[in-house]
């Protein structure tokens, strides 16, 4: 008896107390994509000022999703690289546009710095900051998670931009341009791995 008067006095007290009010309240309009006005819109990434990213349908990768990806990425960073300003920095002044239309007469550099002519890629860093995700919506590249796509990649041309002033390192492991290593392949191999287990 003394025992059951005990637990029902524990779960009495622990459940007295303030209140609890979910934060932040509800999205103001302006910062959702609306699905019954024109396409394409802007929409800003909630926890990250300055990161917008522009969709051709509210269906696909909606901000909030795309902000859980931002934040594994840089858990992944500073589990394999440590404490970087400039990984924020990166993050800090961002454009991201998905792309409906795939792009297949762009000439770029392989992962090992082979120069290509008129080959499809799937994604581009225009500048220190803007991002262009493209996917081909009858293609072969057709992908509707975070983690099938190119953003990861794109992220760390992003902070590498920020670091040099002059480039992201086109060339990835090549001997042209400087600034790209194994880790950051492995950064984005352990993110998109979290990211394809949510679901995201």
């Amino acid at each position: 008896m003394k025992r059951v008067l005990f637990l029902t006095s524990f779960i009495l007290l622990s459940c007295l107390g303030p209140k609890w009010t979910a934060r932040p309240l509800p999205t103001h309009t302006f910062k959702r994509c609306k699905p019954m006005h024109p396409m394409p819109q802007m929409t800003p990434i909630p926890s990250f000022p300055g990161v917008w990213q522009v969709v051709n349908s509210c269906d696909e990768y909606p901000r909030e999703k795309t902000s859980i990806a931002l934040t594994i990425f840089l858990k992944e960073w500073r589990k394999v690289l440590g404490n970087d300003y400039r990984a924020m920095k990166g993050l800090s002044d961002l454009m991201i546009v998905w792309q409906d239309e795939s792009a297949n007469t762009h000439s770029g550099y392989s992962s090992i710095g082979i120069f290509h002519e008129n080959v499809r890629i799937r994604g581009a860093t225009m500048n220190d900051s803007l991002v262009i995700i493209y996917q081909d919506k009858n293609g072969p590249d057709r992908h509707t998670r975070i983690c099938e796509s190119a953003l990861i990649h794109e992220l760390i041309h992003i902070i590498i931009w920020k670091q040099t002033r002059k480039h992201g390192d086109p060339d990835h492991l090549g001997k042209k341009y400087l600034g790209w290593t194994a880790d950051h392949s492995m950064i984005i191999q352990r993110t998109n791995e979290s990211l394809c287990i949510l679901g995201i």
